[in-house]
Formats: structure tokens, C-alpha cells, sequence
């Protein structure tokens, strides 16, 4: 029975390099071979990553690491070095991004292992190449209404990317290009709402993804085709909830059904936004989010907060119960103004 390739998702990933054992810090390790009942045994130390002052330093490690596998259960070195470098070059790093670039490389895997493909090999005929090959198989599906055209973008982008890192780290080297690059000009309106041209790359693998907009239409298109909840929806949700008896999902959810902001906004909120004195005669709090603040939005764009009093109230309750102080300290991170997040998912 042929296994596919998947994700798995490693809790915490400590990055370590091979040592002798009279190093500090040095720790035994011991891993089989595959194929046989071996055991090769080695010393490793963790990564330290200096910080402010000498004296201090830093574990490298990532929470909740998507480690690509083969369908034969190897790890996938390529793929995950690409997702590691991209990791190590952000300095704040979101667990969802990557996991959404691991999944579309796991979708080129399993497609490269079902056609017996190997990904470094770049024939002379433009068609029989892996980039060719798959997009051409993503436009199939897409007709074949499997996936939608804008997961079929998705996929190919994160494939050329990976790519590109593959060419630029002379992992693989040809004479055949992967794709034929193409500049291409978008009529864009800035912030004075004056029009100009914007220089963008695209390859000829681009995918078409014709725009059909229904005009009657009562949803909106964010990765997907979403509505709003009815009133009914919106009390079974939060009745739902409340048999979890989980006061921070409780809290959670009213913030986002009250404010419509996204999972990321509301989880990076601090204590301190709930910490202030409100004006008897204020019946809604508004909080400036994005960049400059510590609350993350998409984009980093700057967006305001409307909060109800009642919430902003219950919210800043929460914050002094002993429940809450235990929950916060237990988050061992804190900001360079000795601030912590609240509602952190870590």
C-alpha cells in the first residue's frame, strides 16, 4: 500500500548542531538507519542566539514546526530547509503562513511521487519539466471543479518560490529554465487616490483565474466564499462555547463577533488595552491595531477596534482574576517593555 506525503506538526523544533562530547551543553543522541536495525549515536548543543547583553542568549527554536514527509515517512530535506530559512528570516513569523506554503509543497510532492517525477531533473523539452507538468495538472483539476483557480495559484506560486530558492542556494542547476519570467504592470491607486503603474514579475506559469462577480451576491471573497453568521447562528455558536466553560474562548469569540476582527488581531491584544480608566459617559471603547501598536493585522494595516463598554469590562475583569495571572505566567516570552500578550496562542 503507497503512502502519500503529509505534514506533521512538530511542537517545538530546537535547531542544534553536531558537537564533541567535552563541549558544554553537549547531549547524546542516538538515531536508526533506515533499512536496518542500527543505531548511529552522535553529541549535539542547541543554537544560542545572542541577545542584548553577552551574557544572554536565546534557544533557536520555532513552536509547532509543519516538517514536510515523503510518502516513504523521510523528511523532505529540501522543502523543509526552504521552510526553515524562510522561518529564520522573519522576525515575526506566523505558524499559519507557513503551514499554508508546507501544505501546497506537500500537494507537489504527492503529485511528483504518483508520476514518478523527479523534481531536480529538468529534460530539454519544455513540457516534460516538473513546473510545466504540474501546472498543467492543477489546470485540470481546476476544470474538473477539484479545487478552485485561486488554490490553483496558490500552488503553483509557492512551488516557483520554492524554486527560485532551490536556484539560489545552487541546490539544482540546468541549462532548461523552470519558466520563461515576464514583466507585467498593474494600474494601482495610492493613498491620494492617484494612479499609477506598478512593475510586477510573473512567469508563464501563471494560471488564469477569470473574475466573475455576482453584483446580488451577500458574500464577500477572502480566501474563500464567507458570509456573515445570522442572529441564530451567532447565539448557537456562542451556546456552543459556553458548554466548553472555557472563560478564554468564551471572551475570544465575543471579541470577534462584536469587532469582526480576525483570529490574529484578537490574540495578540495586551492586557494593557484593557487596563485603563473609561469616561462614565463612554458606551463604546475604539482601539487602534495594526502597525505601531502590537496588534497584528493582515497586511500590518492600521484598522480600529470597536468595542462595546459591557465587553471592554468583562475583558478587563478577566484580566485580574487569578486565573488569568496563572495563564500569564506561564508565557515565558516577554516584549522589550516587559509587556506580555494577551490571549497569546503559544
Amino acid at each position: 500500500m503507497n503512502k502519500n506525503a503529509k505534514i506533521i506538526s512538530l511542537p517545538l523544533l530546537v535547531l542544534t548542531k553536531t558537537c564533541t562530547s567535552k563541549v558544554s551543553g553537549a547531549m547524546l543522541t542516538s538515531i536508526r538507519i533506515p533499512g536496518t536495525s542500527n543505531h548511529q549515536k552522535y553529541y549535539r548543543k542547541p543554537i544560542k542566539i545572542p541577545r542584548k547583553f553577552p551574557t544572554e542568549e536565546d534557544v533557536y527554536c520555532y513552536n509547532y514546526f509543519p516538517l514536510i514527509l515523503n510518502g516513504d515517512g523521510s523528511p523532505w530535506k529540501e522543502a523543509n530547509l526552504y521552510i526553515l530559512s524562510k522561518l529564520k528570516s522573519n522576525l515575526t513569523p506566523s505558524v499559519s503562513t507557513y503551514l499554508s506554503i508546507a501544505s501546497d509543497l506537500v500537494a507537489f510532492k504527492r503529485y511528483i511521487e504518483k508520476e514518478d517525477i523527479n523534481p531536480f531533473e529538468l529534460p530539454k523539452r519544455k513540457l516534460l519539466r516538473p513546473t510545466y507538468r504540474y501546472r498543467n495538472s492543477l489546470i485540470f483539476k481546476v476544470q474538473a471543479s477539484e479545487i478552485s483557480p485561486v488554490t490553483a495559484q496558490r500552488r503553483i506560486g509557492s512551488v516557483i518560490a520554492f524554486y527560485r530558492w532551490l536556484l539560489d542556494k545552487s541546490i539544482i542547476k540546468s541549462d532548461h529554465k523552470l519558466w520563461e519570467d515576464k514583466d507585467k504592470y498593474l494600474l494601482i491607486n495610492d493613498h491620494y487616490g492617484a494612479s499609477k503603474f506598478q512593475k510586477i514579475k510573473s512567469t508563464d506559469l501563471t494560471i488564469p483565474n477569470p473574475k466573475n462577480k455576482n453584483p446580488y451576491s451577500d458574500k464577500i471573497e477572502d480566501g474563500g466564499k464567507l458570509r456573515p453568521l445570522s442572529q441564530s447562528e451567532q447565539i448557537s455558536v456562542l451556546n456552543a462555547v459556553a458548554k466548553t466553560r472555557n472563560i478564554e474562548m468564551m471572551l475570544i469569540h465575543l471579541l470577534a463577533l462584536f469587532t469582526g476582527a480576525r483570529l490574529q488581531t484578537i490574540l495578540t491584544l495586551r492586557v494593557s488595552h484593557f487596563r485603563i480608566n473609561l469616561p462614565d459617559n463612554l458606551d463604546e471603547i475604539r482601539l487602534t491595531a495594526g502597525y505601531g501598536t502590537k496588534i497584528d493585522t493582515k497586511y500590518n494595516k492600521q484598522i480600529v477596534l470597536i468595542l462595546p463598554r459591557w465587553l471592554h469590562e468583562k475583558i478587563r475583569a478577566y484580566t485580574y482574576t487569578e486565573r488569568a495571572r496563572k495563564r500569564r505566567s506561564k508565557h515565558t516570552i516577554k516584549n522589550n517593555d516587559g509587556s506580555r500578550k494577551f490571549f497569546d496562542n503559544r
